[in-house]
């Protein structure tokens, strides 16, 4: 048996929309996924720690502490995938803003010096945050870190942010204001903590009524609502930065070597409640890789995967997550499962490999963080089969980094 939506009903998920505003101008780097994973970090810290020495190893308190729980997750479940003591993934997943180019994606490290992203003075940055299993319910804390490492600030020169607003998202991409600054308590966010399973069939729902518009509508152009994660309207009534599901899309503009970017912004609306009818596709599948996508096979990164490495990857991140956040592992044949993928073969592939590195202060170095960006077209009956891993893919991303945002996808068609 091959994986099923029901089977994602262990996994609990609950997101959110961060929205900031500057406090001056800031100039951020290109892709803000690993900076807001390691602000976060140092703030969940200062929040959590109760030891002046502040090493976890050391620390008695380290098996209930907060810090640990979220950010240096171990593999406390000793079956399957993990082993205790191994590094497992992070229960939560930044969504950052998207780093777009006019016209070619960054391929050399030089480039990395030469674009940036402008925050002008009062103008709003907006984020997503999506919390696995256990730490939804830790979800105060998280909205009071994440006010202390706006306050801190972002990028070489810490531009100080404020936070002004978070907002939880519903199963079908409304939004539901629980904080701003002036509220006393974070309002019944448990309320609205949904699983993966109710996610994918939302998500499998609206692919069968685009399927079917299209169908309609054959031969007509048409581009497909990102939904997967819901951010696509402001909270409040004004004005503000957001595009897309991202919240913020930083658009790169060449401006000499010291080239800078604006941030672009487009109207966006709240999405149709779906209903409970059967979901139906096609056996061909587009996928757009919104931020850089890490995977790497025997040591290299890979430019363009085959449609069985990529469900090779989303099996593992899902059954790893299971193992560590979910209330239990997932049971599914996975040997049949790749036997189906490798039938698949690729259509078309548009991907190419953007040049990103991150600063580890952990490590003291420079980590490469290269990753494929843009559309690749896959065509296979089994495509339908495994169409529920493809959907859960894009609630939970796919690759290394995903805790910083990267491996973010979007199905943009299913062709009948």
């Amino acid at each position: 048996m091959t994986l099923t939506t029901e089977q994602l009903q262990t996994f609990k998920i609950a997101r959110y929309e961060f929205q900031l505003r500057a406090s001056a101008e800031a100039v951020l780097p290109p892709f803000l996924g690993s900076t807001l994973r390691g602000s976060f970090g140092h703030a969940l810290k200062a929040v959590a720690c109760s030891m002046p020495h502040g090493d976890c190893t050391q620390c008695f308190l380290v098996e209930r502490c907060l810090y640990p729980k979220l950010f240096e997750t171990s593999g406390r479940k000793s079956s399957g995938l993990l082993g205790k003591g191994d590094d497992a993934p992070r229960p939560f997943i930044f969504i950052p803003p998207r780093p777009v180019t006019d016209s070619t994606f960054l391929r050399a490290r030089d480039d990395l010096l030469r674009w940036r992203a402008r925050v002008a003075g009062g103008q709003q940055l907006t984020f997503g945050l999506s919390l696995l299993g256990d730490a939804c319910i830790d979800l105060p804390y998280v909205i009071y870190a994440v006010s202390l490492m706006a306050q801190h600030g972002f990028g070489v020169d810490r531009a100080s942010f404020a936070l002004e607003a978070v907002a939880a998202i519903d199963v079908n991409g409304n939004r539901e204001l629980i904080y701003t600054p002036e509220m006393v308590r974070v309002q019944a966010y448990e309320q609205l903590e949904t699983t993966l399973s109710a996610l994918a069939q939302t998500r499998l729902i609206q692919l069968a009524r685009e399927d079917g518009a299209k169908g309609r509508q054959r031969g007509a152009a048409s581009t497909l609502a990102d939904q997967n994660t819901g951010l696509q309207q402001p909270i409040a009534s004004e004005a503000r930065v957001a595009t897309e599901q991202s919240g913020v899309q930083y658009r790169v503009a060449a401006a000499g070597m010291r080239g800078t970017a604006h941030l672009a912004t487009s109207a966006t609306t709240r999405s149709t409640p779906i209903d409970n009818r059967q979901s139906t596709v096609g056996d061909v599948l587009t996928l757009r890789f919104l931020t850089p996508t890490r995977m790497r096979i025997k040591g290299g990164v890979l430019e363009s995967p085959s449609f069985s490495q990529l469900v090779r990857s989303l099996s593992r991140r899902l059954s790893m997550l299971a193992q560590t956040h979910a209330n239990a592992p997932l049971d599914y044949d996975y040997r049949t499962m790749i036997e189906q993928a490798e039938t698949v073969r690729t259509r078309s592939s548009g991907l190419r490999l953007m040049a990103l590195d991150r600063r580890s202060n952990s490590q003291e170095r420079t980590l490469g963080m290269d990753g494929f960006m843009g559309e690749i077209s896959f065509a296979g009956s089994a495509i339908r089969d495994l169409l529920p891993l493809i959907v859960a893919g894009e609630f939970l991303n796919v690759g290394s980094g995903t805790a910083f945002g990267l491996g973010r996808y979007s199905i943009t068609s299913s062709d009948c």
